[in-house]
């Protein structure tokens, strides 16, 4: 990942790559109805507009080169998970983030008609305003589920459907993951712990919790209101 300057927009932007090697095989080849899938798909999410989401801005896949490069919105106070490390968040800020949160992946769900895929705290982003941005939607799908990487950074996050043979990734499994986040940022630790992902999926599997009684209190927009369209075309 690396910090660029485009020249046409006068901003600066982040430039991440993905080894040609890791990308999931049904990608690999032009002139495919996966490869056209892959577009398409990258071509909803330059589309994408909202507040609470990191912009998407190109896609590019230079032939014979060893890497995909996708280009990115640049957010300037880092992740969420760094700010949680350094000191905890207190009730209204878990729920402001909570709530920008829960506005990007239902644009994400209701608008863009995407799956996420990887929903974790260290893809949660902050602005220079301090609003929390969602990073990485949609591009899940570069790399294969099976990929030692993402299945090591996303156990704690992963619903426990996705342990039944023959699961994927799919809305509800993204507002799994959504819960996971709010619980961090509530308590500075994962639901279900383990010292490998092996452990981490028995907890989440056979573990069993007791809801206490609910607790409302008020939250302040700090984020502007997203002009919602009916979909992205």
């Amino acid at each position: 990942m690396k910090l660029s300057f485009d020249m046409e927009s006068q901003r600066t932007v982040v430039i991440k790559y993905v080894g040609r090697s890791k990308v999931n095989k049904s990608f690999k080849a032009r002139n495919t109805v996966a490869y056209r899938m892959l577009e398409n798909q990258v071509a909803v999410l330059k589309k994408m507009r909202h507040p609470n989401v990191v912009q998407l801005l190109d896609f590019i896949d230079v032939p014979g080169s060893p890497s995909l490069y996708i280009a990115v919105e640049h957010v300037s106070r880092g992740s969420l998970e760094s700010l949680i490390a350094k000191s905890p968040l207190d009730s209204q800020a878990v729920w402001r983030y909570a709530r920008q949160l829960i506005e990007a992946v239902d644009y994400t769900h209701s608008v863009a008609e995407l799956v996420h895929r990887s929903i974790a705290v260290h893809n949660l982003m902050l602005d220079e305003g301090g609003c929390l941005k969602v990073a990485d939607t949609g591009l899940g799908f570069v790399l294969p589920e099976d990929d030692e990487r993402q299945v090591a950074s996303l156990a704690h996050y992963a619903a426990p459907e996705l342990y039944k043979s023959g699961s994927h990734k799919n809305y509800a499994t993204d507002v799994w993951s959504m819960g996971v986040c709010i619980f961090f940022m509530s308590k500075r630790m994962f639901p279900f712990a383990g010292a490998d992902a092996g452990q981490i999926r028995h907890e989440a599997v056979t573990k069993s919790y007791s809801l206490p009684q609910p607790h409302y209190i008020s939250i302040d927009q700090t984020c502007p209101d997203s002009t919602r369209p009916s979909r992205i075309s």
